[in-house]
């Protein structure tokens, strides 16, 4: 049996009768997720499913490198990328907020943050902020998500620190999944964020 999947395939996706994996379907169907024009074939092979993207992060990767943070090259582009990634993912939060955080994000986050960047032919097209072993941020250009970029950034840092702890926001549901697929296993959760609005985080630890 030979099935084509789509995105608004997702929750038929997931509930296939894998056996390669008690997982697989759940990476797989958020990969879909995350590649706005992925297609997978699936198939069956001895009662297991297989999956074969023919777009997005597992079949089409683009051709990234990573560096660390130069701030006189590369503070403006990454604030515009926090924005942007932002403005899409917390929207919740609201326009006039994230526009005060963009100050902090350019003043006082980027410049005392470990970060590396993720380049596009030269461009930077994401990035990752370590305070130690805390991802301060992850973040990555609107058009350039579902590439697979944010799982570059994660593996390069855990890497470089062996282990990751960080902080997401449970209304951001795509960003929790991402984390979860990635193996970040939640500890704890807590009613507000930093500055005390009633958004919940969830406090996630993954190990090398």
């Amino acid at each position: 049996m030979v099935t084509r999947w789509r995105a608004t395939d997702i929750e038929t996706f997931r509930c296939l009768p894998w056996a390669v994996h008690p997982t697989a379907g759940d990476l797989c169907a958020e990969t879909l997720a995350e590649s706005r024009n992925a297609v997978c074939v699936a198939f069956r092979l001895d009662a297991v499913f297989v999956c074969i993207f023919s777009a997005g992060h597992i079949m089409k990767n683009l051709n990234i490198s990573m560096r660390a943070y130069e701030q006189a090259a590369d503070l403006q582009a990454l604030s515009a990328i926090w924005f942007g990634a932002s403005h899409r993912a917390h929207a919740f939060i609201g326009r006039e907020r994230l526009l005060e955080q963009r100050i902090l994000i350019e003043t006082q986050y980027l410049p005392s943050a470990g970060t590396w960047v993720a380049c596009y032919q030269g461009k930077p097209a994401g990035f990752i902020s370590l305070l130690d072993t805390f991802i301060g941020g992850l973040f990555v250009a609107p058009d350039y998500q579902g590439h697979g970029i944010g799982r570059l950034l994660v593996a390069h840092a855990l890497k470089l620190k062996g282990k990751l702890r960080l902080e997401v926001y449970t209304e951001n549901a795509r960003a929790f999944s991402f984390y979860k697929s990635l193996g970040f296993e939640e500890l704890s959760r807590r009613a507000e964020d930093d500055e005390g609005p009633p958004f919940e985080n969830a406090d996630m630890l993954l190990k090398g």
